[in-house]
């Protein structure tokens, strides 16, 4: 068993199984602690690579409805200390008192990072593609004064609620972690409204893109 392809809901999975009909798909459920487990479990499988398809809401002005982020770089956004000043993020499992040790980033393998990069950067297509930090916590996100203020404090292009915890729990397998996050919607007001409009769309891209890194470099 080479690849085991995670999703967080049944209706996701739904969405790309036309398109990757022959993928080992498994169904975590939402949020960091499901998304942990299924990653867990899936592991002891054997995969080499371990790969999760979903959805992200869009904290990057660039990004538009349908556009697909690759993870390069992957944070719990809500793993920190809260303070008078504000939120202070540290790696997961760090003690979050005092100064931070570790940096709080989960990376995408270097080798993997170069020629994805190298790929998508030429490659034409209805939908854009790109490489870019992924933030991942227990809430869905539908305001776009707190999305602006995550982008800033986390240097992230989308929030989501599934990858970073995967990578954690991932970091010292040995298995190739990489996640595809189509963008269902802005985290705005009209989140609630464009998710399930736009759910199959962005899933379709980022299986596309995943099929498509699948193919190619794996």
């Amino acid at each position: 068993m080479s690849t085991i392809i995670l999703v967080a809901m049944k209706e996701e999975a739904l969405c790309i199984q036309q398109r990757l009909p022959n993928a080992d798909i498994r169904i975590t459920g939402i949020g960091k602690v499901n998304a942990a487990l299924g990653a867990e479990r899936a592991s002891l499988d054997g995969p080499k690579y371990i790969i999760n398809i979903g959805t992200a809401g869009a904290i990057d002005p660039l990004l538009r409805l349908g556009d697909v982020v690759i993870g390069q770089r992957l944070i719990q956004h809500d793993y920190g200390q809260r303070h008078g000043r504000g939120f202070r993020l540290y790696r997961p499992g760090e003690v979050p008192i005092g100064a931070a040790e570790f940096d709080p980033g989960f990376d995408l393998d270097e080798e993997l990072r170069k020629v994805i990069s190298t790929h998508f950067s030429s490659r034409v297509s209805s939908y854009f593609t790109c490489l870019g930090g992924i933030a991942s916590g227990d809430t869905f996100l539908a305001d776009e004064k707190t999305s602006k203020d995550l982008n800033q404090a986390t240097r992230s292009m989308c929030v989501e609620m599934e990858a970073a915890a995967q990578a954690q729990v991932l970091l010292n397998s040995g298995i190739t972690y990489i996640a595809f996050k189509g963008i269902s919607d802005l985290a705005s007001q009209k989140s609630e409204e464009d998710f399930p409009i736009r759910m199959r769309i962005a899933m379709e891209n980022a299986a596309d893109a995943a099929q498509t890194v699948m193919e190619t470099f794996l």
